[in-house]
């Protein structure tokens, strides 16, 4: 959660999910670990991503403090349930490498409708997702995963009330991404119609 909260810009409320109590409590413990100026390698790298992106005078291990104080809950949660947030709540929902590896195309579309209700209007959905794959490893374990393509995307991201701003399709040079099942990419920008 704190590795993608350095990419919202500004001062925030962050809030997040994962279905894995697991994930919750690692993630407890690594934005204690951020308040206190304890980063490791892979999110320093992501701050001064961030810092290149939207500038500014920070360090990354300040961005990475900060980006910690900010963070507000997280909470287990299914994201093919009803979320456990009011509707209309945030500006920003932020989907990284998630709804592709949901069970069925019903529980992606029910994940989208889930993130249009909790968007102000004319709040922005961002999101990263698997393409053209049938799965993605992490730690050593293999998710399965919906083969995504741009086409379903677009046709996925209309159809849950959005006004596509851009897709992307993006290819990795990196073997080792390749390796891991992250060799396509499809970054979306999208805003609540």
């Amino acid at each position: 959660m704190l590795y993608w909260g350095v990419f919202a810009a500004g001062r925030n409320e962050l809030y997040g999910f994962d279905l894995n109590h697991a994930n919750i409590a690692d993630n407890h413990r690594r934005i204690e670990a951020g308040r206190a100026g304890i980063v490791d390698a892979g999110l320093l790298e992501a701050a001064r991503h961030a810092i290149g992106v939207f500038g500014g005078t920070q360090t990354a291990e300040e961005l990475v403090a900060d980006k910690a104080r900010q963070v507000v809950g997280l909470k287990v949660a299914d994201l093919s349930k009803p979320w456990p947030y009011a509707a209309e709540k945030f500006d920003l929902v932020q989907s990284w490498f998630a709804l592709e590896a949901l069970p069925d195309w019903q529980a992606f579309d029910r994940a989208l409708a889930e993130a249009r209700l909790v968007l102000k209007a004319g709040g922005t959905l961002a999101m990263s997702n698997t393409a053209h794959g049938k799965g993605w490893i992490c730690d050593e374990r293999h998710f399965e995963t919906l083969f995504v393509t741009a086409d379903q995307l677009r046709r996925r991201i209309a159809d849950a009330g959005f006004s596509l701003i851009e897709l992307r399709e993006v290819q990795s040079a990196d073997v080792s991404w390749r390796d891991q099942g992250y060799g396509r990419l499809l970054l979306t920008h999208a805003v609540k119609a």
